[in-house]
């Protein structure tokens, strides 16, 4: 055998083709790899978009009916009638709820790659 493996025979053909094995594995590899981190990469955009999108419809809603609100105010013959608890309400999930959640998900996808 081993006069078969000196002029080229079947065991430098086995290890040529396990070379090129180990060759097209590590490239898959780092094909996989680099389609992971793209992945992570896209889903924590999407998340921080839609976290985003979450607070700044808030607050325009809060800022319209406070606009709507006043407005109503100024043509209204009872000012007792008019009610702030809706602002209220609408300040208060804005400052307890949403602004944690947007400095928790924006704090944790965007520092997780660093």
């Amino acid at each position: 055998m081993s006069e078969e493996s000196a002029d080229g025979g079947p065991e430098s053909n086995l290890d040529t083709l396990l070379a090129k094995f180990d060759e097209g594995f590590s490239s898959a590899e780092q094909r996989l790899d680099a389609k992971k981190k793209q992945q992570e990469a896209d889903d924590r955009s999407k998340i921080g978009k839609i976290v985003i999108w979450a607070f700044v419809c808030l607050i325009a809603a809060i800022i319209l009916y406070i606009i709507v609100a006043g407005l109503a105010l100024l043509f209204m013959a009872d000012e007792q009638q008019f009610q702030l608890a809706p602002v209220e309400l609408m300040v208060q999930v804005l400052s307890s709820v949403m602004l944690p959640v947007v400095t928790l998900v924006l704090g944790y996808y965007f520092a997780k790659d660093k």
